[in-house]
């Protein structure tokens, strides 16, 4: 068993909740580390698990932090959260609305001194940095 597999197992029983098919379907969708809307989950898991229960697992996985919402405007995805994987941020094609994992320690690090020379603990943060993937470049 992998830790990632573990340390959802580990959530799951600390909130008293059971380890069901349906909720182990999502959490492998969502391992493939792409952050994923809604919709796809949906279709993903389609004659798996009814689009109600994606609902309701995605938020449960959200109130006991397994996921975390990427906001896309006044839309969101959902990706593991940093306890399974390397904090990021995202690129966020405006056309075609890929989502691109950004990882640079040097933002991170710049980042902290801010807090540093603000006097201010930073407990969390996420960035999205909007623009158009090289495919969408390509057609204009």
């Amino acid at each position: 068993m992998s830790r990632s597999s573990e340390i959802f197992k580990e959530i799951l029983k600390d909130n008293h909740l059971s380890i069901t098919t349906q909720r182990l379907l999502v959490y492998k969708l969502l391992c493939q580390n792409q952050p994923m809307s809604m919709n796809e989950l949906i279709k993903k898991s389609i004659n798996k698990i009814d689009r109600v229960s994606v609902y309701r697992i995605i938020d449960t996985f959200v109130k006991t932090g397994i996921v975390q919402k990427v906001n896309l405007g006044w839309k969101y995805k959902i990706e593991l959260s940093d306890k399974f994987q390397d904090h990021h941020h995202h690129l966020i094609c405006l056309i075609c609305n890929k989502t691109i994992p950004l990882r640079n320690n040097s933002l991170e690090s710049y980042l902290n001194q801010i807090g540093l020379e603000a006097n201010f603990q930073i407990q969390n943060h996420q960035i999205e940095i909007q623009g158009e993937c090289q495919n969408c470049q390509t057609v204009h």
